[in-house]
């Protein structure tokens, strides 16, 4: 394969693991086609804000939690019809209206200062309208959902010439891949702290997809830079030294398929 040619299949392919990368659940688009709220209401302007308390995901308000709740007894990672009828009885804001009624009226059923009137002839309650807040030099995810894509694909990459580069005896492959495979494993020792710092600042709680999220990416850290620092001092071909790089790669996709779930779940 000539330099030109190998170029492509690298542009090629790092289109193909970023794109798989920002490949989430539509769980928006599943609420929104099931219960088609009109465009010029709160409900359907809310878009994110309906299950969580920030324009960018984050922490999830009182709806977001129930519906969260209820995903997980209808045994399933993604949002269902199933799962919103669970909870359409519930008053999950606790603002007097049941979540369907106020679903059907185009209000937010996880905030109590938007429902609509209790009473015929009372006006809706709309004090605090889902304006997204005010932008920040340094947004609350502190970044990591932009940095978090280096480790991700370069290290998989990387591994992908490994195994490419050895199947067809290419020195040249895994020469590249040795680039890809130190990059990725320093772009992890920024996506770390920043994920972290997205937990304290957004308000995660360290339990369910979040604690398997933080650690795999400790895990797969480690592992990246162990494999990145084994790769450095030569080709290898052991055993244990493909056992690595083959649990390593499996551990960066774990961690970043478990943060699109806090993100998008």
């Amino acid at each position: 394969m000539k330099s030109g040619g190998l170029r492509i299949l690298f542009l090629l392919l790092s289109v193909g693991i970023f794109a798989l990368a920002m490949a989430l659940p539509p769980f928006l688009d599943t609420f929104t086609e099931h219960y088609k709220p009109a465009r010029d209401s709160a409900l359907f302007k809310a878009k994110c804000m309906t299950c969580h308390t920030s324009k960018d995901g984050g922490a999830r308000n009182a709806y977001g939690k129930d519906l969260d709740k209820a995903i997980h007894e209808a045994g399933s990672h993604e949002l269902t019809v199933a799962a919103l009828a669970l909870i359409e009885s519930k008053d999950s804001d606790g603002d007097g209206a049941t979540n369907i009624e106020e679903i059907r009226a185009g209000f937010l059923p996880g905030d109590r200062s938007n429902r609509p009137p209790a009473e015929e002839g009372e006006p809706a309650v709309t004090s605090r309208p889902p304006t997204p807040p005010p932008a920040e030099l340094i947004p609350k995810h502190s970044f990591h959902p932009l940095i978090v894509h280096f480790p991700i694909g370069l290290f998989i990459f990387g591994a992908f010439l490994e195994f490419f580069g050895k199947w067809r005896k290419r020195e040249d492959v895994r020469k590249l891949a040795i680039w890809n495979l130190g990059f990725g494993a320093l772009a992890s020792l920024i996506a770390l702290p920043t994920g972290i710092a997205a937990w304290l600042r957004i308000g995660f709680t360290l339990e369910g997809n979040l604690l398997i999220h933080l650690i795999l990416a400790v895990t797969s850290t480690l592992m990246m830079l162990a494999v990145a620092a084994w790769r450095r001092s030569g080709e290898h071909d052991s055993p244990a030294y493909w056992t690595t790089l083959a649990l390593s790669t499996a551990a960066v996709a774990g961690a970043g398929h478990f943060g699109a779930l806090l993100v998008y779940g």
